[in-house]
């Protein structure tokens, strides 16, 4: 067995002899049959129904063919786009149907060699907005001028009051090649949401609220004494027409108000508040601004500075069935946007379309609610920004909700009654859906106060039913703080930062091109 095995390592030893002295060239190139995929392949949608593709390069290529259908399955027969000779990532191609899945495809190209594998991807466009902002006069009481790039492809407008059904409004050809239509028999001081399609596809959407029908509401013009106009118990509503101040001062209610701005472009400022402590007050305000900071004349005929605490304060233990806030920007008020220390009846407090602007908080808490009682605070499609001691600091059992909703630069006031964004430690409901949270405690942008400025809620601070979807936060580091009631972001939050395009002048407009859409105050929504 020894002799076969020495025989048999001698036959090795002579082959690796033989194979040492005949050594090929070493190998400097390889040349491939097919060309490289490319890798990283990435599809994000951007302007709402761009395709921004990117990847990267992987050995020599040409170019790249790039094609998108609308089924995965059946690719060939629903084929939208197939571009070949493309040179450069990103790929950015524009045109596609909104709200609508594509499923597309990349391969390498390389002169003489077999074009690579496909590399798969897909995308979702979302919903289109390709109307137009109209002109003071598309509004009327009773009709809605509606505006579109001329001859894109649409088809028809639904349209529906607030609460009603959809209406729908066939476009003709002439409206289509135009880019306008007029919708018509609309109902005075009502919302409507109009949509724009291409059959089942939304290429546009805008809410409008007709213009008050003067009927038996009371003009008021410029230069008029909105004070002695408010006095006349002729009239319950009101109608400012002129872009102008009136200054009400402390002004007490004895009766339900409706004060309106005649067009919404150009709003009328009334400087002052509201109290009341009557039975059965209502007020209403839209499209108005509200400015609690201006320059008064006393009785002595001495002009000088005015600083009111809040928007509006209840003064008695009495029920106030209705606040309601629509198309309005709230600026420079002291403490509070409402009050009631007074045990007060509130029933449903409703703010559509607002900004609410520069209340710091000194001496009191923005929605401050310390007894009697709230039925609902529902809160959309509108922007806090830049104040706040405590936001909601509500001591009784309320339903609250906010949806999309932008909060920036809130709970910023250097103070130990600072008890963070929600205090509502007396049971009720608390919801907030599809909200945005930048720069919470930091009133500047970079200095960030000592927790719990800044703070979801202090520990023990929440005892109502709790519901967070779709919101994200950002840049507030004592957001989620040790200490507080949260120590990390609950479910329903996501870290996303907008990176707002001017901050310093009020402009949120959303920069990032990754940042959720649909979410914050839509006035805010992503532009490039």
């Amino acid at each position: 067995m020894n002799k076969i095995f020495f025989k048999a390592a001698l036959c090795m030893s002579a082959v690796a002899m033989v194979a040492c002295e005949d050594v090929d060239d070493p190998i400097t190139s390889v040349d491939y049959a097919r060309a490289f995929s490319p890798s990283q392949v990435k599809a994000n949608v951007q302007s709402r129904t761009s395709l921004r593709l990117t990847w990267e390069q992987k050995g020599d290529v040409d170019s790249y063919t790039v094609e998108v259908a609308t089924d995965s399955v059946n690719f060939e027969s629903t084929k939208v786009v197939s571009e070949s000779g493309i040179t450069e990532s990103p790929y950015i191609k524009a045109g596609f149907d909104g709200d609508t899945k594509y499923y597309g495809r990349i391969m390498a190209i390389n002169e003489g060699q077999i074009s690579s594998v496909w590399m798969y991807f897909s995308f979702k466009t979302a919903t289109e907005q390709i109307i137009i902002a109209g002109e003071d006069d598309d509004v009327t009481a009773k009709t809605v001028i509606v505006r579109w790039p001329a001859g894109s492809e649409v088809t028809h407008i639904t349209y529906t009051a607030k609460g009603g059904e959809p209406q729908d409004y066939q476009l003709s050809d002439s409206e289509k090649a135009e880019g306008v239509a007029q919708l018509t028999g609309l109902t005075p001081e009502t919302e409507y949401s109009i949509v724009l399609y291409k059959g089942d596809k939304v290429r546009g959407s805008m809410t409008a609220t007709t213009l008050v029908d003067f009927g038996d509401s009371c003009p008021v013009y410029a230069g008029d004494d909105l004070i002695e106009k408010l006095n006349d118990t002729s009239y319950e509503s009101y109608i400012i027409v002129d872009e102008a101040e009136f200054v009400i001062g402390d002004y007490t209610m004895t009766r339900p108000l409706t004060i309106s701005g005649f067009k919404p472009s150009a709003r009328p400022t009334i400087s002052g508040r509201f109290n009341s402590a009557t039975e059965g007050v209502t007020l209403t305000l839209n499209n108005v601004i509200m400015n609690g900071t201006y320059i008064a004349t006393n009785e002595e005929g001495v002009e000088a500075q005015s600083v009111q605490g809040q928007l509006f304060e209840a003064k008695g233990a009495v029920s106030i069935p209705a606040i309601t806030l629509n198309g309005c920007l709230i600026r420079k008020y002291q403490k509070n946007f409402i009050y009631n220390n007074a045990k007060a009846l509130f029933g449903t407090i409703t703010i559509t379309n607002c900004v609410v602007d520069s209340i710091p908080g000194d001496g009191g808490d923005f929605f401050d609610f310390r007894g009697g009682e709230l039925a609902e605070l529902n809160v959309s499609n509108s922007t806090f920004m830049n104040g706040a001691r405590a936001f909601l600091r509500i001591q009784v059992a309320a339903d609250v909700k906010f949806t999309n909703c932008t909060f920036f630069r809130i709970c910023s006031f250097d103070n130990s009654n600072n008890s963070g964004v929600v205090r509502m430690k007396n049971g009720g409901k608390i919801s907030f859906e599809k909200c945005v949270f930048d720069q919470i405690g930091t009133p500047d942008g970079t200095t960030f106060y000592a927790a719990p400025e800044g703070s979801w809620a202090k520990t023990g601070n929440i005892t109502a039913e709790e519901s967070y979807l779709g919101n994200t936060y950002s840049n507030s580091t004592n957001l989620w703080a040790d200490g507080t009631f949260y120590t990390s972001a609950p479910s329903g939050f996501s870290e996303n930062d907008p990176k707002v395009k001017d901050a310093a002048s009020g402009d949120l407009t959303i920069t990032n091109i990754d940042f959720p859409q649909g979410v914050g105050d839509p006035r805010w929504a992503y532009a490039d």
